[in-house]
């Protein structure tokens, strides 16, 4: 996929949506993780690195147009901000 489809596949979203699909991408990457340390499932070299680009790409993409969380410390800062944010009000 090149990264001008990549970019067209966000350009409908909204912010929530985009944070969805960045999380399920993120839960994807852990699980195929957890699949290839137990031997289940192994990808090409070829498979793994197109999917890895894809990925990285949308995940930049997603970040720099909807403000997303694209890692766990990212997610952990925001949750931080509302609660501070909803104290203070």
């Amino acid at each position: 996929m090149t990264d001008s489809t990549a970019a067209s596949k966000t350009d409908l979203l909204h912010k929530d949506d985009a944070q969805a699909r960045v999380d399920r991408i993120i839960g994807f990457q852990q699980e195929l993780a957890k699949l290839e340390q137990e031997k289940i499932l192994r990808l090409s070299e070829d498979d793994r690195q197109k999917v890895d680009s894809y990925h990285a790409e949308l995940l930049k993409q997603l970040a720099s147009q909807f403000d997303v969380d694209t890692t766990k410390t990212q997610k952990q800062m925001s949750w931080g901000m509302r609660i501070i944010s909803f104290l203070g009000a």
